[in-house]
């Protein structure tokens, strides 16, 4: 369809309702009016693993020689000295600072002017997603989580390892690992895992919906949380699949899921709930999930 690959690393919409796709080997693709046209890119470049929108229209793009600036059919690699590694991902914050992540560990923080070095290369492994919460620290996700400010390093939450996906909710950062699912409130750690209600220790996706409700996906089902405890969704309640790894809220305030062998809709209405699965797909798994401006 024009693709110029089927590995799909991340999406982002634009202002004019078209949707970017960044690929592995493939580099970037706009979809838009029904048609996908792809963007020139060098070849030594064409490994893209993140897109983040900035104004303008603009998207920055994480790619295997450094960051780039993508806009309709530019591409410009941004000459910023620090920045000619491959990187991991790449998120804009409140105040125009570029937050860099790269495959070599590093955490850099670019103002405008200056490039700094958050987190040195080689004392975390590869930083592989960046995340910030309300407060307006930035979490530097891999193997495990450190929490950065603009003045330098605050910690790190060293007993959280195994990361598959983090979520800032609130006050809250919470982190989906191979052992159980964690919380970071106000410094303190808690761990919940099969004694909390979950059926699976090993959590690998999250999501929070519009009402609040935290959702954890694992191989056993999906987890909403209620208080302190979790309550499962499985295969019994209509999953097509077990083992869940994707999730998307959409407008209307309904939960997609996507999980290793199709997609379901959960909605609540009026005090009963469903779980939806009418849109037949070709076999295999469903990660991720995007909602349009549609």
């Amino acid at each position: 369809d024009g693709l110029e690959s089927n590995w799909v690393t991340d999406l982002s919409v634009g202002t004019d309702e078209s949707i970017w796709f960044s690929t592995l080997g493939g580099g970037i693709a706009r979809y838009r009016n029904g048609e996908i046209h792809s963007l020139a890119l060098p070849d030594e470049s064409r490994r893209v693993w993140a897109l983040s929108a900035v104004e303008d229209d603009r998207l920055l793009a994480a790619t295997s020689t450094g960051i780039a600036s993508v806009h309709v059919v530019e591409f410009d690699a941004l000459p910023i000295d620090g920045f000619n590694h491959e990187v991991f991902d790449v998120v804009t914050d409140a105040a125009g600072r570029i937050w860099v992540a790269t495959a070599r560990g590093q955490l850099l923080c670019y103002d405008g002017t200056h490039v700094r070095t958050m987190v040195p290369a080689g004392e975390t492994a590869a930083i592989t997603t960046i995340l910030q919460d309300v407060q307006g620290s930035v979490w530097a996700i891999g193997h495990g989580a450190s929490v950065v400010t603009p003045e330098g390093l605050r910690g790190s939450a060293g007993s959280i390892t195994g990361i598959q996906d983090a979520l800032a909710a609130q006050d809250t950062m919470w982190f989906a690992t191979h052992d159980g699912l964690w919380s970071v409130h106000e410094g303190d750690l808690s761990r919940y895992g099969m004694s909390s209600g979950l059926s699976d220790a090993r959590t690998e996706r999250l999501a929070r919906d519009s009402s609040g409700t935290l959702w954890v996906g694992t191989r056993s089902g999906v987890a909403r949380r209620r208080g302190n405890r979790f309550e499962m969704l499985t295969s019994a309640d209509g999953l097509p699949h077990p083992h869940v790894i994707g999730f998307e809220i959409d407008g209307e305030g309904d939960l997609w899921i996507g999980t290793r062998d199709g997609v379901c809709r959960y909605r609540e209405e009026q005090a009963a709930e469903s779980l939806e699965c009418e849109w037949p797909l070709p076999p295999g798994p469903v990660d991720p999930l995007f909602i349009d401006q549609s």
